[in-house]
């Protein structure tokens, strides 16, 4: 039971990031504008500075694996430019605790959220949250397992079809 359960979750994965991939390139080679801004608008820079996230300004914004991201400023987008695994989520906006209690993809609140050996995870609500924290030594050692192949997965497939982070300035 056990077995078919980690199947199941792997499995899952593998189809989200598919899906996430296959977005990836249908909007890389039209509008970048037409990418869906993540995290409703708030610098991921900022969630790292130890003080609370702030909104983005429309002016700075990024295209990262489908998804644009917004910045307070450029030095912000600079940051993230240079170095996108350090900041990009890396369940995007899924409630990380939904995705490893129950396997589903819930949205997360992207105030709601923890930054855990260097990686940032976000919630649903603070419950989510807290139920998180109370086995996250488990959590993390899931995520880990289940995650590092897709890694390696999306690292090819961006090696291959993608220039990276795109830069867009309004």
């Amino acid at each position: 039971m056990l077995l078919r359960s980690k199947f199941c979750l792997l499995f899952s994965f593998f189809l989200f990031l598919n899906g996430c991939a296959g977005s990836e390139k249908k909007h890389k080679s039209d509008d970048p504008k037409s990418c869906p801004i993540i995290l409703s608008g708030y610098d991921i820079t900022t969630y790292f500075d130890g003080g609370s996230p702030k909104k983005g300004s429309p002016k700075y914004q990024a295209v990262y694996r489908g998804k644009r991201y917004v910045f307070l400023n450029e030095k912000n987008q600079k940051a993230f430019s240079e170095n996108p695994e350090k900041y990009a989520p890396p369940l995007g906006e899924h409630c990380a605790f939904s995705k490893f209690h129950s396997n589903k993809e819930i949205k997360a609140n992207p105030k709601v959220f923890t930054i855990s050996d260097d990686k940032i995870f976000f919630f649903r609500n603070n419950r989510a949250l807290d139920a998180w924290k109370l086995d996250e030594d488990n959590y993390k050692k899931r995520f880990e397992k289940v995650l590092s192949p897709i890694e390696k997965r999306i690292r090819s497939f961006e090696d291959q079809n993608t220039k990276g982070v795109l830069i867009l300035n309004f």
